[in-house]
């Protein structure tokens, strides 16, 4: 009777490990498949996005050319990043010791920011189970969040909200961890990534805050963590105290309301009106059942990410990432996920596929590839011996998204560096717009304005991805 009581003992536990272990690897294997899935989309989600080569371009010419302004399309701070001079020298110095190795190309990037992103669902994944949350809501969480698409966004393009994100997504866990200076040091940091990252310290502060009601314990933690990271800053960044002028006559002064990137997120682009309304109904709910959940972190944080994400200035959808996680966790606590995660799975990937088909179909032949860039690489060296230039002192004024062909000296072709056009030794050109290609790049120049600025000669033609690419020189450069 004895033998068999304990041989009953040893089957529960030897069940509840492997359990443990199933779950565990059910975990592994839905951040696995997104990593295979956010590589599996890059090109066919924003296949020429003007973002990829201008973030870039920050860090190259930080650690390469030594040049912390914005030389890529010259757009002076708040009108964009401007460089690293005001933010993003962490980001930019990860992207360099990476990039350097491996060369400044699209697919070794997009491995480092999908990476980054799956690494942020990780700790999510872990923050959430330490929170106490059942395994069945973080996969859950994990299987919406990641085939949302602000991660997707994160992870295919090649600014620096992926690893301001990870810096966010690890100060939380750290304070889940009852590290709390630590926590709120590195989640601190993303602001120096990104100004737009200050959003991230409301979690960060509510869920300190639940785990240490004393005041004056948390304002003494919340105030070391805080100094710490303004030190950090001003050590990166310590030209910013001698631009106090440059502050008071800024263009913040002129920006206009515009809902912020809640409203660019939800409202102009009306695909995701469907997302609105389940978080409406889901916040509503919430409330009715307010009394019947234990911790109100993710609600409370959910509710001010939004007022906060309304009304600060700079609307752009890309930092929706910030704010996603935490609406998409208030949704699920009101939502028996223990009984119904195989209807979420199955609605969150039908809800992908309806979102990402007609991408993958629309741009299943745009975008450059590897070959592309070697072949425009390969025409410049040409013109380079055409030209008798030496590489080192080629300057290049041309089409935003052949930057990879020739990161040195390269400056996107458009109305804000129509001042620069005439330095340039060599334009690439278009006649057309590229397809695909996003509103953002109306302001681009295509080869008819660049001759309208700059006397040009022909010197050679390609078709690239199904478009003539065209390289001119200045009349007067041309050899006799």
């Amino acid at each position: 009777m004895r033998l068999d009581k304990e041989m009953d003992i040893y089957k529960e536990a030897a069940f509840r490990s492997a359990y443990k272990l199933l779950v565990r690897k059910r975990s592994f294997i839905i951040l696995s498949g997104l990593f295979i899935f956010y590589l599996g989309m890059f090109l066919r989600y924003r296949p020429y996005d003007i973002d990829n080569p201008w973030f870039l371009s920050f860090s190259y010419n930080s650690y390469v050319e030594h040049i912390c302004t914005d030389q890529f399309m010259n757009v002076r701070f708040p009108g964009g990043m401007d460089g690293t001079f005001f933010f993003g020298k962490l980001a930019a110095l990860v992207q360099f010791a990476l990039l350097s190795h491996v060369g400044w190309q699209q697919w070794p990037t997009a491995v480092i920011a999908s990476s980054f992103v799956v690494f942020s669902l990780a700790m999510w994944w872990i923050q959430l189970r330490r929170l106490g949350y059942s395994d069945s809501f973080v996969s859950a969480f994990l299987i919406i969040a990641g085939l949302s698409e602000p991660f997707l966004s994160a992870a295919n393009k090649f600014r620096y909200e992926y690893f301001s994100f990870a810096l966010l997504s690890s100060g939380l866990l750290l304070v889940a961890y009852r590290k709390p200076v630590l926590g709120i040091l590195v989640a601190a940091l993303s602001v120096e990534v990104q100004p737009a990252a200050v959003i991230g310290l409301i979690p960060a502060i509510v869920l300190l805050y639940s785990m240490n009601r004393r005041t004056i314990g948390l304002i003494v933690r919340l105030a070391c963590g805080l100094l710490l990271a303004v030190a950090a800053y001003f050590s990166l960044h310590p030209g910013i105290l001698h631009l106090s002028h440059t502050w008071r006559h800024s263009e913040l002064s002129s920006v206009v309301w515009s809902g912020g990137f809640f409203s660019s997120f939800f409202f102009q682009r009306h695909r995701h009106l469907p997302e609105l309304t389940i978080f409406l109904v889901a916040g509503v709910y919430y409330w009715r059942k307010r009394s019947e959940i234990s911790s109100h972190y993710l609600g409370i944080s959910a509710l001010a990410m939004s007022i906060f994400s309304l009304i600060m200035p700079h609307g752009n959808p890309s930092y929706m990432i910030f704010l996603y996680p935490f609406l998409i966790a208030m949704a699920l606590s009101v939502v028996k996920v223990e009984r119904q995660l195989k209807a979420v799975t199955i609605l969150a990937c039908a809800y992908a596929v309806l979102q990402y088909a007609p991408l993958i179909y629309m741009n299943r032949n745009l975008g450059y590839r590897l070959q592309d860039i070697d072949q425009v690489a390969a025409l410049i060296r040409d013109a380079e011996r055409q030209l008798a230039i030496r590489d080192d002192d080629l300057r290049i004024y041309g089409d935003y998204a052949l930057w990879f062909a020739h990161p040195h000296f390269y400056r996107a072709a458009a109305q804000t560096t129509i001042l620069d056009a005439k330095d340039a030794d060599l334009y690439l050109c278009f006649d057309h717009p590229l397809q695909g290609a996003l509103p953002i790049s109306e302001g681009m120049f295509l080869c008819p304005d660049i001759k309208r600025v700059v006397p040009l000669r022909l010197l050679s033609t390609a078709m690239v991805r199904g478009s003539e690419l065209y390289l001119y020189c200045k009349q007067r450069d041309v050899p006799k």
